[in-house]
């Protein structure tokens, strides 16, 4: 790891005990896309959650953490990152019956638990339901990495180029690209 890279994610961890959580997300964002096999990597991951939960954006928090856990499963974020995962599910799993935010959680649900064919039948459900949804993008990153998974690269790339085209610089986005080996 570069003092480079800890001054980087010095000035994020700055921007976020002052308040600027809007910037600290964008630093970390960046220090992602420019080192993401750094030993920090999991904590620039980390501290988004926390910025989106913050933001009151819980399910863009899951993402995040589901993100970090998935690419970075032993580091030392990862071990805070399960348990909040599970309370940040369990808020969630709360919601009400027909919004949004309950399909949404369904197909995730479907996802996390392996059953693609499943997910794959629920965010498209979703998306034709809530496709106007701040998690539509969500919602497209799920279908790439099922996609991904299943060996479908064609359908993945053209949930990448959805995401690309309606969602640009999205989380979603940004991680999607990274599921086809596409970086933006």
């Amino acid at each position: 790891m570069s003092a480079t890279e800890k001054e980087f994610l010095q000035e994020g961890m700055t921007c976020l005990k002052n308040g600027d959580l809007e910037r600290a997300e964008e630093i970390f964002k960046d220090f992602l896309k420019q080192f993401p096999a750094s030993d920090l990597a999991d904590n620039a991951c980390y501290q988004i959650a926390q910025i989106n939960q913050k933001n009151g954006q819980k399910m863009k928090a899951l993402s995040w953490l589901d993100y970090l856990l998935k690419n970075y499963p032993d580091s030392d974020a990862a071990y805070f990152a399960k348990d909040e995962r599970e309370e940040l599910q369990r808020e969630l799993d709360a919601m009400v019956p027909g919004s949004p935010e309950e399909a949404f959680s369904r197909a995730k649900a479907a996802f996390g638990r392996g059953d693609l064919a499943e997910a794959d039948r629920l965010f498209h459900e979703f998306l034709t339901g809530h496709g106007a949804s701040p998690l539509a993008g969500d919602a497209h990153y799920h279908l790439v990495a099922i996609y991904a998974k299943q060996g479908k690269t064609e359908d993945a790339r053209r949930h990448v180029a959805t995401l690309r085209r309606d969602f640009p610089g999205s989380d979603a986005a940004f991680m999607a690209g990274y599921l086809v080996g596409e970086k933006e």
